[in-house]
């Protein structure tokens, strides 16, 4: 999966992921208001400045994962079915 920053938010806000599997998102070299991602059920909180930035998850068990960027203003939803 991978998630666009150039326009100072996610492109897509929604994402997509089959249950029972690792999940990898690559998130492009953000800046300003997207510098970081958070994903706060799964405690992570990750730097984007030096971008491109893969995150790697353990298998989710379904249901809808919230992130945002540091400052909680842009918001996305990984959705594990």
């Amino acid at each position: 999966l991978t998630v666009d920053t150039s326009s100072g938010s996610f492109s897509p806000t929604q994402l997509t992921a089959k249950s029972g599997a690792p999940i990898e998102i690559t998130f492009g070299q953000g800046t300003g208001c997207v510098a970081d991602v958070v994903f706060p059920d799964l405690q992570i909180n990750q730097s984007l400045e030096n971008g491109p930035v893969t995150i790697k998850l353990p298998a989710l068990a379904p249901g809808n994962y919230a992130f945002a960027c540091g400052m909680d203003m842009q918001h996305g939803t990984l959705v594990v079915q």
